[in-house]
């Protein structure tokens, strides 16, 4: 998922984004490799090639401007090259344009695109937006003033107006060189200071790139980065973009060519984007859930936690509602399925006996009384629905209390109006996706409905979609903001809340399906088979890690009902090389370096390691001191490798066990080859889906499926276990259900199975371990989330060395850089969180050191033009003085030549004699 920073920029409205040809080339417009090719044909079956080997070699090289410049020349003349590439410019066969269509939905305020074509302009209008177009002449320019929106640049004019078209080497020369492109990169760099924005669609290795680099050199503001979205970078990439040009990258992987984890990655935050208008939310309808729904979901969940009572009571506090709704608090014994609540939840013809015994413990407890065939609710009843209803009114008050203040805390200027709708809507969201989570996870238990891969996070999907009724851009991303933070980091009020409305909703759906659902037996945890994925692994031997509790409250709760729990070796790796990630990593950076902060704050490529966070957050607690000391506490003895490191699970964790697929009785040599199967439609499936991302996860799948379907059909039996009914694979992933769509459910969510112990008699769940719970799944969603306070101590010295290396380099800072920017650098610095200082204060020292050498190289060409201009001075003087000599010898020498020649002479002597005949006749008048 992207950065939250940008998630926010998106939603306030006033973000940019720049469009290279990754989106065209989705819809089947050629790439610039292919028009390139394409031209190269063309010409060569025109025979109007001049030079075969500089076309290659421009090939070759991706100097693809150059070689336009080529066929340019080859041609003849510019229209002429046009005239070629319009045909080749189009579709040849027109896809979806699935990045069009979110750019397109997503508030940008305005688009920049490099592209010739006029998709982003036709996505628009296909949502009823009208974006006027605009070229790169310089007045196009003046329409960038703070407030601009609903403009798309096209920043390389289009091939209708061949003289403005940026094709050939010459044409960037033009515009990105020579001084008469001067406005184009005044302008745009303008636009890169005075907004946000987002590249999306080009590459590394696109001819414009270095320009973009080169003005994002020139963006001071560490508050406001460029995000750029680009394929397969270098770490080196990734530090030396945003140290040195102030850009984030967003990296995604791109083996083939086809740009699928880029979708993934986009789908996955499109949940938490607004989109532009009303009319392009999704198709799910949200609205508040009807009161008494809501009332009843969590009142079963409170007198489940205030009574400690036994399942089979879960129908009590329903009835106990609906006589104290009722006329006079009575209704008769044959009417009592009538009630509203009970009337939409009671579905079978059975469901009646359920009720009677409900109702004969309610007389039993004197909740209730029988008076003349009718039901009555009695004083301690209404005591006790009283009870529900004020709990529950207290914790909705703290919780939303504290989600309003989230909301002021992040955009100060929202009114009391904003507010009150604000937190309506919030709960509107909050209640209809846990009443939606609850209702998939029921049904994935007792009716064996497989869930969408997205089910169970749509609670996110639906904030973005209902943030649209806000009409305020600054408000709505603030609201979207302040929800995600409810949900992902509560404090304590608002996890008491979350899981009465979670769990709450869970039991009263389990009702409907099932209202005796916890008298099935508890022995069907000993005779069901439970393959344990490393999703569910790792949370358990990461001691200390923000669901480690979660996940141990898990296991014992499954060891306690003697639940048969297995795992793979494959699996197992999962985890070792997780495990091992994080202590090479440790073992190479260190802990005070620079590196391991942008690890652990998941900068960049970096994705969320539980052993680094588990060693944070004890570390915080004083609990461990080195990462040895980690180490020793989660293992004994050192686990150099998979197997030391498997045995050493299995000794921590003593339910578990591992077991090898071709151990198993029943497996034969030719099974290899049925997994291998499995595994190319696995693969294939993931590669569509963008989520592949090595052989081994998809192996370690193909042999889990392999596993749970030969049990299941008892070709294979375990050895020891005289019977299986059932087999499950307890896993994040639901991707065996998805490709191979079994008739019944085989994958378990951790959550579910979390739930539905929970749900058994005589257990009590904790709103923090339920917390715990829901955060592994939004984990698994790509929802990152750290412990602040415990971050925050873990950091200090690196944050202390950050404020005092801030003050040293403030002035300097502020002396060497002009921009407007400086004025508000102390703001700037204060409101960056802490542990984003030190970035802040690394990213001043790169311009500082990066200005310094501007400095130094402008001094050094003023240098050289100097020496070069006294040079000049002097070879003028010098030429001058040897013109002056060659002259004056020129004269001496004919001067003797004229003393030599007789004739002169004569000629000197008679031109004397007129001059003094001459000034004797002045004399005598």
């Amino acid at each position: 998922m992207f950065d939250k920073r940008l998630i926010r920029k998106i939603n306030t409205g006033r973000c940019f984004v720049l469009v290279g040809s990754g989106p065209s080339c989705e819809i089947g417009y050629p790439s610039w490799k292919k028009l390139a090719e394409l031209t190269y044909e063309e010409l060569t079956k025109r025979r109007r090639i001049s030079d075969s080997k500089s076309y290659k070699k421009y090939l070759e090289n991706e100097k693809y401007p150059e070689l336009f410049r080529q066929a340019e020349r080859d041609l003849g003349n510019r229209d002429d090259l046009v005239d070629l590439l319009k045909p080749l410019l189009t579709p040849v066969e027109r896809k979806r344009g699935f990045l069009y269509e979110l750019i397109s939905k997503w508030p940008f305020a305005c688009y920049l695109t490099t592209n010739y074509d006029d998709e982003i302009e036709t996505y628009l209008a296909k949502s009823n937006e009208h974006f006027t177009v605009i070229r790169n002449h310089k007045k196009d320019f003046y329409s960038w003033r703070d407030g601009a929106s609903h403009i798309i640049q096209k920043l390389h004019s289009d091939l209708n107006h061949p003289d403005e078209v940026i094709l050939t080497s010459a044409d960037y020369r033009r515009v990105y060189i020579e001084d008469s492109g001067q406005y184009f990169c005044d302008g745009l760099c303008d636009v890169f200071k005075t907004f946000d924005i987002f590249i999306i669609g080009h590459s590394l290795s696109d001819p414009d790139i270095d320009h973009i680099l080169q003005l994002g050199k020139k963006r001071r503001d560490p508050q406001h980065p460029i995000y750029m979205v680009a394929a397969d970078f270098t770490m080196a990439d990734e530090r030396e973009f945003l140290d040195k040009y102030n850009i984030v990258l967003v990296k995604y992987a791109n083996p083939d060519g086809t740009h699928s984890e880029l979708r993934r990655i986009l789908r996955a935050t499109d949940r938490f984007i607004a989109p532009r208008n009303r009319f392009q939310k999704s198709e799910i309808e949200i609205g508040l859930r009807p009161t008494e729904e809501i009332e009843s979901a969590i009142a079963i969940f409170l007198h489940r936690r205030l009574q400690g009572i036994q399942a089979t009571d879960y129908l009590s506090p329903l009835i106990l509602s609906g006589l104290y709704s009722a006329n006079n608090g009575e209704i008769g014994s044959e009417d009592i399925t009538s009630l509203p609540v009970l009337k939409k939840l009671m579905k079978k013809e059975n469901d009646g006996e359920a009720i009677s015994q409900a109702v004969n413990e309610l007389i039993q407890q004197d909740l209730v009384s029988e008076v003349n065939e009718n039901i009555k609710i009695t004083n301690d009843g209404c005591a006790k629905v009283e009870e529900h209803h004020a709990i529950r009114k207290t914790q909705k008050d703290r919780a939303y209390g504290q989600f309003r203040l989230s909301l002021k805390n992040i955009y100060g200027d929202v009114d009391d109006s904003q507010l009150q709708k604000c937190e309506k809507l919030a709960e509107e969201v909050i209640v209809t996706g846990f009443a939606n989570r609850g209702s998939v996870v029921a049904n994935k238990i007792f009716s064996g409905q497989s869930a969408r891969p997205d089910e169970l996070s749509d609670v996110f999907g639906y904030v973005s979609d209902r943030a649209v009724d806000i009409e305020n851009m600054e408000t709505r991303a603030a609201f979207i903001e302040a929800v995600h933070q409810f949900l992902v980091e509560p404090n304590s009020p608002q996890r008491e809340y979350l899981a009465s409305v979670s769990q709450g909703y869970f039991l009263f759906h389990l009702l409907g399906l099932n209202p005796k659902f916890c008298e099935v037996q508890k022995d069907v945890f000993q005779q069901t088979l439970w393959f344990c994925d490393s999703s569910v692994i790792l949370p358990l031997i990461a001691t200390g890690c923000h669901n480690h509790d979660y996940a141990v409250e898990l296991f014992q709760m499954l060891a306690e009902e003697n639940a048969l729990l297995y795992t793979t070796p494959r699996l197992l790796r999962e985890a070792w090389e997780h495990f091992q990630w994080a202590s090479t990593f440790i073992e190479k950076n260190g802990i005070k370096s620079s590196e391991f902060l942008r690890a652990t704050l998941e900068k960049g490529s970096y994705k969320q390691n539980l052993f680094l966070d588990g060693y944070i957050r004890l570390n915080a607690d004083g609990k461990v001191g080195t990462f040895n000391d980690y180490y020793e506490l989660i293992f004994s003895t050192r686990t150099s490798d998979l197997e030391s490191f498997g045995k050493a699970v299995i000794k921590n964790v003593d339910v578990l066990r591992v077991i090898d697929i071709s151990e198993l009785d029943g497996f034969v040599p030719k099974d290899w080859g049925d997994i291998e199967e499995v595994k190319n439609k696995i693969q294939k499936k993931r590669e569509e889906l963008g989520t592949y991302r090595s052989p081994l996860q998809v192996e370690t799948e193909a042999e889990v499926w392999t596993l749970l379907d030969n049990i299941k059909s008892r070709k294979y039996s375990v050895p020891d276990l005289k019977s299986v009914e059932r087999t499950y694979f307890v896993s994040q992933s639901r991707i065996i259900d998805q490709v191979f769509q079994p008739e019944s459910v085989v994958t378990w969510t951790p959550e579910s199975l979390y739930r539905y112990l929970s749900a058994l008699s005589g257990r009590q769940i904790n709103p923090d371990l339920l917390q715990q719970c829901m955060l592994h799944e939004y984990y698994y969603a790509g929802i990152s989330f750290i412990d602040k306070d415990r971050y925050e101590h873990f950091f200090g010295p690196s944050i202390d060395a950050a404020k005092a290396s801030y003050k040293k380099e403030r002035n300097s800072y502020i002396e060497e850089l002009e921009d407007t920017y400086t004025k508000d650098i102390d703001d700037a610095f204060e409101q960056t969180p802490d542990l984003e200082k030190p970035f802040f204060v690394a990213q001043m020292g790169w311009q500082l050191a990066e200005e310094s050498k501007q400095r130094e190289e402008v001094a050094i060409q003023r240098a050289i033009e100097a020496e070069k201009k006294v040079k000049q001075l002097e070879a003028e003087r010098d030429k001058a003085w040897k013109i002056q000599t060659e002259k004056r010898q020129e004269q001496e020498a004919a001067t003797l030549r004229n003393l030599k020649d007789p004739k002169h002479v004569r000629k000197r002597q008679r031109q004397a004699k007129r001059r003094k005949r001459k000034k004797g006749k002045k004399k005598k008048r």
